[in-house]
């Protein structure tokens, strides 16, 4: 899944950021990131055929959706 973070992360401020995390057999982020300057950008580079979930109450602050 990738996972769109705001543009306020420490790594990367000022950056829209997608970051690959695997959810098996523990959720974990990897080290696969894309990023860009605007949010319809980032999108338009993810991997075809995945689903946008907006994000839920429980997200960290900076989650944006994810993407599966």
């Amino acid at each position: 899944m990738w996972v769109i973070y705001r543009p306020c992360t420490r790594e990367f401020p000022g950056l829209w950021v997608t970051r690959m995390h695997v959810a098996a057999p523990v959720g974990k982020p990897t080290r696969f990131v894309m990023t860009h300057d605007s949010l319809p950008e980032l999108r338009s580079i993810l991997p075809p055929g995945l689903h946008c979930f907006p994000r839920d109450p429980s997200d960290a602050p900076e989650v944006q959706e994810t993407w599966l």
